[in-house]
């Protein structure tokens, strides 16, 4: 184990933040290709990198492609999300943690991590939180944006 981990929100990170709905309910969300490299970069330097998601109902597809990017997804709601955070951090012994984040419930997490990033899509609390935001929107590279940020500044 790492003593560096990255803890990023899915929804609006890893995607655009849109659902794809039928009638049937949601059937899928769009990820972009370039995120995985980021998981990459950060793991070739030494961090680990675990995500998180709120969407209960979307979960199963969120877990399909966090899996294939060979990382860990733990479900953890909105409410929960500061404990939640702040307690994998300490029960792991992480000395430098990073947050990537892009909505209000994400904001209060900048207390308990070393460096909270947004991506460019993020709403504007989580804009105004982040000591870095992305250049790139969640679902297009924003991942790995912050991959390449981290790493130049504090790798």
């Amino acid at each position: 184990m790492n003593d560096k981990i990255v803890i990023s929100d899915v929804d609006g990170c890893l995607t655009d933040g849109r659902y794809i709905y039928t009638v049937d309910g949601k059937v899928a969300k769009v990820f972009g290709p370039h995120d995985n490299d980021g998981v990459k970069l950060l793991k070739a330097n030494g961090f680990d990198v675990v995500f998180i998601s709120a969407d209960k109902r979307g979960f199963p597809i969120t877990e399909k492609r966090i899996s294939d990017m060979k990382c860990q997804i733990h479900l953890v709601s909105e409410a929960d999300r500061v404990a939640w955070v702040d307690n994998y951090i300490k029960s792991n012994n992480y000395k430098q943690s990073v947050f990537f984040g892009d909505g209000i419930g994400d904001v209060p997490v900048k207390d308990v991590v070393s460096i909270f990033i947004a991506p460019a899509n993020a709403r504007k609390e989580a804009k105004a939180a982040a000591v870095y935001v992305t250049e790139s929107i969640g679902g297009q590279g924003a991942f790995l944006d912050l991959a390449k940020y981290i790493i130049e500044h504090n790798g």
